[in-house]
């Protein structure tokens, strides 16, 4: 019997247990979260799923001390502020054996590395949720460039929150160019700061700058513009554009030539299952480990935190989730 915990059963958390339901092989599900609005919430979006014989039971429990001693998987869902207290917490009383974290992961550099040794520590295997690496799509993209390697990525769209996702596109971009950016221009960032979807965080507008040799990325966000975002990525001689919300890709070779491919970005319901059941099996899950994602979040979470400084912002950490 597996024992998996969904820590934090608000929106994102709720979709993970939808997407748990589908899972083949024997379960017990726990939901954690203090508030049982939450819960009650996340219970209504799982019984929405067709019953799963493998699934033996669903348990809403309101701290991670009523959860059982050992934890096969944990799906830590969460805003950023709490969740190295909660991993604390979790790994000093339950023998944990893997982890999937939500990004933005944390909100204060030294938190990566007193994260990266809590999980040694305690032989926890982790991975963070930056799921564009497993969309269909962009497995398309990868082969797409296979002989003329990406140089440049660029992100432009209205308010699609540059603060909370930019990792996505971070990620992704590693995931495509085969580089961490190491090193963020904030100058075409707006001022300060704007408020966040969620009360007590922030969000930015304007053009964040990312170079990692010759290779580089661009992620502008316009504030106050409800226009869909396009990925514009390109090599040496190809180009790809990809209009997520839209569901199109257009490829253009050398001589420019396009054609267009029409897809769908999977829903997080649609993913967790297949995600879950990899790990639990030892196999490559296909999302980042913690280990290489600290390395695509701590350039992103050092710039944003400077910039919030340098524009009178009195704050001891980077306030986004």
């Amino acid at each position: 019997m597996n024992h998996i915990a969904v820590i934090g059963a608000g929106q994102l958390g709720s979709r993970h247990l939808q997407g748990l339901a589908s899972l083949a092989v024997p379960t017990t599900l726990y939901m954690v979260d203090p508030v049982q609005d939450s819960l009650d919430r996340a219970r209504q979006r799982f019984q929405e799923m067709p019953a799963n014989g493998h699934v033996t039971a669903l348990q809403a429990v309101r701290n991670i001390e009523e959860l059982p001693d050992r934890v096969d998987l944990a799906i830590v869902a969460t805003t950023a502020e709490v969740r190295l207290m909660l991993m604390e917490r979790l790994f000093s009383q339950r023998t944990v054996r893997n982890v999937v974290l939500e990004k933005v992961l944390f909100q204060r550099e030294e938190e990566y590395g007193r994260a990266g040794q809590l999980l040694t520590d305690n032989g926890v295997k982790a991975w963070v949720n930056c799921p564009r690496r497993i969309f269909p799509i962009y497995s398309r993209v990868l082969d797409f460039f296979q002989q003329d390697p990406v140089r440049s990525m660029q992100v432009h769209g209205g308010d699609w929150g540059l603060g909370c996702n930019c990792v996505h596109f971070a990620d992704l971009f590693c995931f495509l160019a085969g580089t961490v950016v190491e090193e963020y221009d904030t100058g075409l960032v707006d001022k300060g700061f704007y408020a966040g979807k969620r009360e007590g965080f922030v969000e930015f507008g304007g053009t964040l700058i990312g170079k990692a040799g010759k290779t580089s990325l661009w992620m502008t966000a316009v504030n106050g513009s409800t226009a869909r975002h396009l990925i514009t990525i390109r090599g040496e001689a190809l180009t790809c554009v990809i209009d997520e919300v839209g569901g199109q890709a257009w490829f253009i070779d050398a001589d420019g030539r396009w054609h267009s491919e029409a897809f769908n970005l999977p829903y997080q319901s649609q993913m967790t299952g297949t995600v879950a059941t990899a790990i639990l099996a030892g196999d490559d899950c296909g999302l980042p480990t913690y280990l290489s994602s600290a390395k695509v979040h701590l350039p992103l979470i050092r710039s944003l935190h400077t910039h919030l400084l340098q524009s009178g912002v009195d704050t001891s950490c980077c306030p986004i989730t």
